[in-house]
């Protein structure tokens, strides 16, 4: 089950098993790199925190591996985020912003741990992305991701 953000929806699971079955298909069948775009409403003050915890699995994983991971992600949140080593993260410390932030880099880590899983296994770049305001009052944004996929594929031998 791929964690999801609330909405209006009754349940969102149904997106990340489309993304999941996307993904899948494109990684069985897609021989050459293709582009990937999302377009998402994130909504901080309607965020399933467990959710949110478990996309951030493998972001918190390598805060905690790579230090030099763990300095570029503590430009954009708090590092009060990522307890010692703690198999979780503390929400509290989010501002709505910083919240945003992490959900896009969660979702980027998300991914890119797909693309290691497939066979072959993909590489993943993100290209330029748009945030734009829609509810500021509930700090409600749309994130339009766009990510590059390539396979690696190994030369027969």
């Amino acid at each position: 089950m791929v964690p999801y953000f609330q909405n209006t929806a009754d349940d969102c699971r149904k997106y990340y098993d489309a993304l999941n079955r996307l993904l899948a298909y494109q990684f069985e069948f897609q021989k050459t790199e293709w582009l990937l775009f999302i377009t998402t409403m994130v909504e901080p003050g309607v965020v399933h925190a467990d959710r949110l915890k478990a996309l951030c699995g493998p972001t918190r994983e390598n805060y905690h591996k790579h230090s030099e991971f763990a300095e570029r992600v503590a430009k954009l949140v708090p590092a009060e985020v990522f307890p010692n080593e703690e198999p979780t993260i503390n929400l509290a410390m989010l501002d709505e912003g910083q919240m945003v932030r992490l959900f896009g880099v969660a979702f980027g880590k998300w991914l890119i741990r797909l693309c290691q899983q497939a066979q072959p296994q993909w590489t993943v770049a993100m290209r330029r992305s748009y945030r734009y305001s829609i509810n500021e009052e509930k700090g409600a944004v749309m994130l339009s991701l766009a990510f590059e996929m390539k396979p690696n594929n190994r030369p027969a031998g």
